[in-house]
């Protein structure tokens, strides 16, 4: 299987944030890259995490999405990024539970003005 770039997941994770829940219609909620990466379709989650690896390459895929869906948010045009203190913190990520690699965590939405745009 083709392996992915991080410039080719910017309109899968657009699409993913478009979908985020709202408190308001012009109210996006933030979501992590690791809920980005288990809310995209799962062709592409496929090609992310490559042939099945086992042990810590499993780990290692894991992290290695989240890392390529964080870059790809970051390029969206109208994203917010906010950031938590994820000191402590563990995700599962394509059923493998993974500690951030960092003690800050991005956090992304969409500009709702830029979403209503999208839509």
């Amino acid at each position: 299987m083709k392996s992915i770039k991080y410039t080719e997941l910017i309109e899968d994770v657009k699409q993913v944030l478009l979908s985020a829940l709202r408190i308001k219609a012009s109210n996006i909620c933030y979501l992590s890259a690791y809920q980005i990466v288990e809310r995209l379709p799962p062709p592409i989650r496929s090609r992310l995490f490559g042939q099945k690896a086992t042990g810590g390459k499993r780990i290692q895929h894991a992290k290695d999405a989240v890392e390529m869906v964080s870059s790809a948010a970051s390029m969206i045009p109208g994203v917010i990024t906010a950031y938590m203190d994820c000191s402590g913190m563990k995700a599962t990520v394509a059923g493998i539970e993974v500690e951030p690699s960092h003690q800050i965590c991005a956090l992304y939405r969409l500009d709702s003005r830029q979403a209503r745009m999208e839509r």
